[in-house]
């Protein structure tokens, strides 16, 4: 994708990405095929293939919550560079392999994160889980509804290894 937009006129795009736990996994994955797509699409025009020679350009991304964990770690990946992975799926019913171009937020959002502690054990700082109830005080008023020893862990891990 270019970075000077003086050459071609092109589309502005700004991406604003909702909160919601679980919609975290779903936005990672809608961003992560965006880029895949504009990446092809770049590929394609370098290449000469008849498609629109017009240039878009992502201006803004922000979110609210989960929404702003996946901009900030998207954002993030893309300065990594694109990075096709293919991976078998895990789920038994899934057919063909898991694509990504972004490997940062699929390790965040489906290998590293879980809803909910298994079954039977206690919660701890090293939980996976976000809806986990060990940094609750019970003498303080509980002030996010997720754990902040798991969003903690996204908001520093990942990017670490990216720079």
């Amino acid at each position: 994708m270019r970075t000077d937009q003086t050459e071609k006129p092109g589309f502005q795009i700004g991406i604003a990405m909702a909160g919601a736990v679980s919609a975290g996994a779903y936005t990672a994955g809608v961003f992560d095929f965006l880029m895949e797509a504009l990446s092809e699409w770049e590929k394609a025009k370098e290449r000469g293939d008849k498609v629109p020679q017009h240039d878009v350009f992502i201006s803004a991304v922000s979110g609210t919550s989960a929404g702003g964990i996946t901009a900030a770690l998207g954002l993030a990946s893309v300065a990594g560079g694109i990075r096709p992975t293919e991976q078998p799926a895990a789920n038994p019913k899934q057919t063909g392999p898991i694509r990504r171009v972004l490997p940062e937020l699929y390790d965040v959002w489906v290998k590293k994160t879980k809803l909910f502690a298994p079954a039977g054990k206690t919660t701890s700082a090293n939980s996976p889980a976000l809806l986990d109830a060990g940094d609750i005080n019970p003498s303080r008023v509980p002030s996010s509804l997720l754990t902040k020893h798991r969003t903690r862990a996204i908001r520093d891990r990942p990017t670490a290894r990216l720079y």
